[in-house]
């Protein structure tokens, strides 16, 4: 994406966006015909460690950080909405891939929270939070 070049303090110029948007499925079949899925995978390798997946907000010399959203879109009339899984990945020698979940620390200021909120439901219980 182009960069917003000038420095101007009233309107520099914004820099560009990337969108990927994958494809839609128009037909009329709910069960088959599906959208396009959005992939992204790194390396493999033979010998040494497959490459890494990141994704880093925006940085900003004078204000505040970019933020990182992931969401599923709501559900049409009939269904659910997506789910969310983070999952690391088996092995055959030594310890799997942890999870971390880790806010940054505030100088002249807290650090930010962790919050973890269940939906609610029309028809019965709201979701449970399970630790095990």
């Amino acid at each position: 994406a182009g960069a917003g070049l000038s420095t101007d303090a009233a309107d520099g110029g914004d820099g560009g966006d990337v969108v990927v948007t994958a494809g839609k499925a128009f037909g009329g079949n709910a069960v088959t015909d599906i959208g396009g899925d959005v992939l992204v995978s790194a390396g493999t390798a033979t010998s040494a460690y497959g490459g890494a997946v990141e994704v880093t907000s925006g940085f900003s010399d004078a204000t505040s950080s970019g933020a990182i959203s992931l969401t599923t879109a709501n559900a049409g009339t009939a269904g659910v909405s997506g789910g969310v899984f983070v999952t690391t990945g088996d092995t055959t020698q030594g310890e799997s891939g942890t999870v971390a979940i880790n806010t940054g620390a505030g100088v002249q200021g807290s650090g930010g929270d962790i919050s973890m909120t269940v939906g609610t439901g029309n028809m019965g219980d709201g979701g449970d939070i399970i630790g095990v």
